[in-house]
């Protein structure tokens, strides 16, 4: 019986050190392109899609080799073995992805992201002048269905109104 339990724990101990960590898979899989240096990847959770669960992180990048580095930022999709699935350029620094909760992620205020549209039935509700923005961008139908909407999520849709929602005298 020792003997048994020795052996089992000897090739959960192996096979669990030998395979990557998921963290250390991304960071393979996000490997910037030549002339460019990470400063962040950042594992914010997963979605759930209709076409299963995707890990979710935001990625920094700086230009090397300038004086006053500038900088980009990326959101990335792994799958949950730690590949590459989608990513997408995120050029709003200021309204960066925040968390992730069901199939939805969500933004520090409201964000254009190139390559998601807004979604119609709201898209229908704006007038012509009004930027096409959302604070929530939502992946349930599937990667290649992502489109931004608009919630009222204290943390995320717009500073002072939040409060309301979180009152504790109503």
């Amino acid at each position: 019986m020792r003997y048994a339990l020795f052996h089992l724990l000897v090739v959960i101990a192996v096979g669990c050190a030998a395979r990557p960590q998921l963290y250390e898979r991304m960071i393979s899989a996000a490997n910037p392109d030549t002339g460019l240096q990470q400063t962040q990847l950042a594992h914010i959770g997963h979605v759930d899609t209709a076409e299963g669960r995707f890990e979710v992180a935001v990625q920094r990048l700086v230009l090397t080799g300038m004086l006053a580095p500038r900088g980009q930022m990326n959101l990335l999709l792994f799958t949950s073995d730690g590949k590459l699935a989608h990513r997408f350029s995120y050029p709003c620094f200021q309204n960066e992805p925040l968390w992730c909760d069901g199939g939805r992620v969500y933004l520090f205020g409201s964000a254009y992201v190139p390559g998601i549209p807004l979604d119609p039935q709201f898209a229908s509700e704006l007038g012509s002048a009004e930027m096409m923005t959302g604070n929530v961008i939502d992946f349930s139908n599937g990667i290649a269905n992502a489109v931004l909407r608009r919630e009222t999520r204290y943390g995320s849709s717009g500073a002072i109104e939040d409060v309301a929602i979180v009152r504790p005298d109503q």
